[in-house]
């Protein structure tokens, strides 16, 4: 991680996840996901402003797209310390969004696991203070 975050990957990867192409979306949102499994890199990411593009990302009608930034989310909010930034942020009304789509006939077509990384996101920031 320590190179490819000196050769600013994390701000490259937030560049890519507002392209209009689906597949690179859908890469550079895994990969800000897999940067979210390292902890080290929690703080990094909020500096280079993961929250706001990572939520905007939540919008995108493609199911590949949502479940890695719904993954995104459910790793980051592990992270008790990140909750006060991450509710202020407004993330908890897109992760309600896709629990309730998948109990109605939404036209969002959502694979099963964004409904579960939404679920546990949502889990994890009502253990806080902060939610």
């Amino acid at each position: 991680h320590d190179k490819l975050v000196a050769a600013n990957a994390i701000g490259n990867l937030l560049i890519m996840c507002e392209y209009d192409d689906r597949q690179v979306q859908c890469a550079a949102t895994r990969a800000l996901a897999n940067f979210a499994a390292n902890r080290a890199r929690h703080e990094q990411l909020l500096e280079a402003g993961c929250l706001k593009i990572m939520i905007a990302v939540l919008n995108v009608c493609d199911a590949d797209v949502n479940m890695f930034s719904a993954l995104f989310f459910s790793i980051l909010c592990e992270n008790e310390s990140l909750h006060a930034a991450v509710c202020s942020a407004h993330v908890i009304q897109p992760l309600f969004h896709f629990v309730v789509a998948a109990d109605t006939n939404s036209k969002l077509k959502l694979k099963l696991e964004t409904v579960r990384y939404a679920v546990l996101a949502l889990a994890n920031l009502a253990s806080s203070a902060y939610a």
